[in-house]
Formats: C-alpha cells, sequence, structure tokens
C-alpha cells in the first residue's frame, strides 16, 4: 500500500507542475499497486476529464460515489473550499449523486 501512495504523490505532484506523461505514468503505477483505493480512482478520473475523456471520468466518479457515497459529498466540501479544481465533470456527477442518496 505504501508503494501505492508513493506512486499516488508522485502523480500530484507531477500533475501539478504540469508533467502529464510523468503524471500519467505515477498514475499508471498507483493503479496497478491499489486498484479499489478511493484516491487512485478518484485521480483517475480527474485524469481522464483533464484528457478529453469525460465518458470515461463519468464512469469512474459514478462506481466511486455508488460505493461511497460519503465521497461525493466530501468532494463537494473541498471543491467549495478551494482545495480541489472546480471540474466540470466532477461537479456535475457530484450534483447527479446527491439526489440518489438522498431519495
Amino acid at each position: 500500500m505504501k508503494r501505492a501512495q508513493n506512486a499516488q504523490s508522485r502523480f500530484v505532484g507531477a500533475a501539478t507542475a504540469g508533467q502529464m506523461e510523468e503524471a500519467i505514468d505515477a498514475l499508471r503505477q498507483a493503479r496497478e499497486l491499489a486498484p479499489e483505493s478511493g484516491e487512485t480512482r478518484l485521480a483517475a478520473a480527474m485524469a481522464c476529464s483533464f484528457q478529453g475523456r469525460p465518458d470515461e471520468a463519468r464512469k469512474i466518479l459514478r462506481d466511486l460515489f455508488d460505493t461511497r457515497p460519503h465521497l461525493a459529498e466530501w468532494m463537494g466540501r473541498m471543491i467549495e473550499s478551494g482545495y480541489i479544481p472546480p471540474d466540470a465533470i466532477l461537479l456535475e456527477t457530484i450534483a447527479a449523486t446527491r439526489p440518489r442518496r438522498l431519495g
């Protein structure tokens, strides 16, 4: 698990620095090491969104939020606080998740 966390950290650092090739390689490694990690799945969805693959991003997010609905609420709070960029796909999927949880 520690190796997956290290790969995830490398992804965040590289993505923040705009080094997308490095970021994608680190994310690929993190997904191989911890495919069920919520953090890794969220990063994969954001990477898909940034790469212009919105359908894949939506599927990853829906699957993640269906199994862990509290993450949608947490992500919404992190976006509102400015800790996570307000990605359109992420916002859309969070909004779609909230009514299902409450209804």
